[in-house]
Formats: C-alpha cells, sequence, structure tokens
C-alpha cells in the first residue's frame, strides 16, 4: 500500500508505504518519491479521489506507477587527508532517477 499526498501546485509525492506490503519490498518506490503517472496517465493536477481511483483499480489488475526519486550521489574520496567538511546543499547531494513499478492492483 502507498499513502500520498499533494503539493500546492498539484505534485503527487510518496508519504508513506505499508509495512511489509508489495511497494516497499519492491525497493522501487520510496517515501519522499514524485509519483508522475498511474498506467500512463499523468497525476499531476489532479484531485485527491482521481488519483486514488487511478492507484487502486480494480482488484488483481495490472498496474503501473511512474516515478521520480531522489537518490544519493555516489561520491569517493580522493583526498588524502580526512577533512571535516560542511554538509552538501540539497542540490548538490542527490540525483534523480525516474523509475516504473509494476504490480497488481489489491
Amino acid at each position: 500500500g502507498i499513502s500520498f499526498g499533494l503539493t500546492a501546485n498539484g505534485d503527487v509525492y510518496v508519504t508513506a508505504l505499508a509495512p511489509n506490503g508489495s511497494a516497499e519490498s519492491s525497493g522501487l518506490i520510496h517515501v519522499g518519491d514524485r509519483i508522475l503517472a498511474v498506467d500512463g496517465a499523468e497525476v499531476t493536477g489532479l484531485a485527491v479521489p482521481d488519483v486514488v481511483k487511478l492507484i487502486v483499480g480494480q482488484p488483481n489488475t495490472p498496474l503501473t506507477l511512474n516515478v521520480l526519486s531522489r537518490v544519493p550521489e555516489k561520491k569517493t574520496d580522493t583526498s588524502s587527508e580526512s577533512q571535516a567538511s560542511p554538509p552538501p546543499s540539497a542540490e548538490s547531494d542527490v540525483d534523480f532517477v525516474e523509475r516504473k513499478y509494476k504490480a497488481l492492483a489489491k
């Protein structure tokens, strides 16, 4: 199971995953991911009930979510000395990757 919320500009974000649910177990969806589309239908700007209808679907039917995930950059230490440095800004320490998550609606 997936819980989601809408931003003021209509973006849809994952706010929670059901413990041990198929979405969490897949490792493909994370809290904070932006849901871009459900079965090819863009969800940005849709009302909550419309997004719910798309995500819930008919029981035992395929469901595909396109999500935009924030993933940390892989950094390598090229210095020979260990020095403390300021934390990176939010813009510099993440990349974005678009993923497709496929499951059966329950």
